[in-house]
């Protein structure tokens, strides 16, 4: 997909500026709306700069109705579902090219739906299915490239799976379970519909269908205050569950009862991975940063109660995991709002 349009594209980019080739290929690049500005060309030494909080690449191309970013050589689109599905799902976004990933995926509180058409990873030694959905992980996955990648990908905020499944989410945690036995026949034929769509907004416009479908299906209306509290924690993961419980009007043991029963662990265990995702998100995105200063940001104690955590819930040590992420490539990308 992102391959062909490469090949048909390659000499705007040639012509415009330097050669593709120097813009920077492990740099994660955010969709920018250009308000009618000129597009489709590179400046004479275009590459990729910071502005704010996003990546910019200064070659913008039109693609159908959505102004996307495209990185050489490793090749990397993000775009934004549908409004009605904005409250559950992230982003979808997609990647193509060899790339070198580090050995494992760290603990995450949210779910990845990855539709391969190129070679699909090695997750915990095995060959992933084609179309494969990572759920809530207590504990790292080991990750491996099997060939040249090429995916696209769904990523659901934390615990917003179960609006789009009829599964427990207790039941899905900490395992990598082909699409189909979450969506049936329809999931291989969206995987289909993907390997064979001409660019992201194509893929985009396939998976607003098929996912506001579901969401017509599945959608717990009445747990939308619980998923609120979630949101808090995620983005706060240092609130104490007593000031959580305030927030709500309920007692501490109701409210771990019904995020326990809703999210298949409860919120002091919550809590805990997404403050390591967080502060691992940091030290991945922000190299020459300390790794206590992050950790205490954080809301850790002090360095080695940051190196327990890790070991814990990753089995290895910080040094281990963060030199992993910098020296490679990742999953890791700028976060939707910042944490506190």
């Amino acid at each position: 997909m992102l391959q062909d349009f490469w090949r048909r594209h390659r000499a705007i980019f040639h012509n415009a500026g330097e050669a593709a080739s120097i813009v920077k290929p492990d740099l994660d690049c955010e969709r920018v709306n250009t308000g009618g500005r000129k597009r489709g060309t590179v400046p004479q030494g275009g590459n990729c700069q910071k502005q704010s909080s996003d990546f910019h690449l200064r070659g913008i191309w039109q693609w159908g109705r959505q102004d996307i970013i495209i990185t050489m050589l490793s090749q990397r689109w993000h775009l934004r579902p549908a409004a009605q599905l904005r409250p559950y799902i992230d982003r979808y976004w997609g990647w193509e090219g060899k790339q070198t990933l580090p050995p494992h995926l760290p603990p995450g509180t949210g779910s990845e739906c990855i539709f391969h058409y190129g070679s699909p990873f090695l997750l915990d030694g095995k060959q992933s299915p084609r179309a494969v959905l990572l759920c809530l992980r207590t504990r790292a996955i080991a990750i491996e490239g099997n060939g040249l990648n090429g995916f696209v990908a769904v990523r659901f905020r934390g615990g917003s799976l179960r609006h789009f499944c009829g599964k427990s989410l207790s039941h899905l945690h900490d395992q990598h379970w082909p699409a189909h036995v979450v969506w049936g026949d329809s999931a291989e034929r969206l995987s289909d519909q993907l390997a064979l769509a001409d660019g992201p907004a194509i893929c985009a416009a396939a998976l607003d269908r098929f996912f506001l479908a579901c969401l017509g299906q599945h959608e717990d209306r009445g747990g939308r205050g619980l998923d609120t509290l979630l949101e808090k924690l995620y983005y706060a993961p240092a609130t104490s569950i007593d000031a959580l419980a305030a927030q709500s009007g309920w007692t501490r043991r109701h409210l771990q009862r019904r995020f326990t029963d809703t999210y298949g662990l409860g919120p002091k265990q919550f809590a805990r991975i997404a403050r390591l995702s967080h502060t691992l998100r940091m030290l991945a995105l922000a190299p020459e940063m300390p790794a206590l200063d992050a950790a205490m940001h954080m809301g850790y104690y002090d360095q080695p109660h940051f190196i327990h955590e890790t070991r814990a819930l990753t089995g290895h040590s910080p040094q281990t995991i963060v030199t992993g992420m910098r020296q490679k490539s990742h999953f890791y990308n700028p976060p939707s709002r910042p944490v506190s």
